[in-house]
Order: structure tokens, then sequence, then C-alpha cells
């Protein structure tokens, strides 16, 4: 491993692992009565479970979804809004598009994780339009 290190891609592949929790749980939470929406949050979670699955490859470690972030997101639903909660992870899954390009300039296969966290957002920004205008 270069630049970047096994602790660093053991928290990013632990963080895409818990994610396929978040949007399983989001996805009954905020959806349920949207199955277009349900599907796209259901499929950004399997996404997420991918990741996790490309970095399992460089690690070599195989990790489990802790529910701690999911919970936390749940909660969130409730504190902030389903509509807040849903900018909240557009943001964050759009920041992963800088903070993944050491990754891939590092790992060229992890590009396609890099370029999916910023369709991740472009879907959660047209899923609050689509329930909250």
């Amino acid at each position: 491993m270069g630049n970047i290190t096994k602790k660093q891609l053991l928290k990013s592949q632990q963080g895409e692992i818990d994610a396929v929790l978040v949007y399983q749980k989001l996805a009954d939470r905020v959806a349920k009565n949207h199955p277009a929406i349900y599907e796209t949050l259901m499929k950004i979670g399997s996404d997420e479970g991918r990741h996790a699955n490309m970095l399992r490859k460089i690690t070599g470690e195989t990790l489990k979804p802790k529910a701690t972030l999911s919970n936390i997101v749940n909660c969130l639903t409730y504190l902030i809004g389903k509509k807040r909660t849903l900018q909240f992870l557009a943001k964050t899954e759009h920041k992963a598009l800088e903070t993944y390009k050491p990754f891939a300039a590092e790992y060229p296969e992890l590009e396609t994780m890099r370029l999916d966290e910023g369709r991740h957002g472009d879907l959660l920004d047209g899923i609050v339009k689509e329930l909250f205008s």
C-alpha cells in the first residue's frame, strides 16, 4: 500500500458496509409508499455493498456491518425530518467524490466506486425534489 494506509481503507470499507444498512432502513422509513424511490434507495445500498467488497479485495479483511450508523440516520429522520436527512446524505455522497480521489489515484479499480458516490448524491437530490417539491 502506498499513500493510502490500510487503516484508511478499512475505515472506508466499514463505512461502505454500514451504508448498506443505512439505505435499507432509509428505504423502509422514507419510501414505503413510493416503490420507485424505495428501489432507488435499495439500489444505492446494494452499490455500497459492492464498494465494501471492492475494498475487501484490497484489504483482505471481511468486516461485518454495524447498525449504529443506520440507527443514527433513522433517528435523524425523526429529529430533523426526512427531507433534511436526505439532503445531508446527498451532501455526504457528493463529498465522497473528493474524499475518494486519492484512493482512486492509488487504486484505479476504485474510480467506479468514487463516481458512484457522486451519482448517489444526485439520486438523493432527485428523491428530495420528488418527495418534497
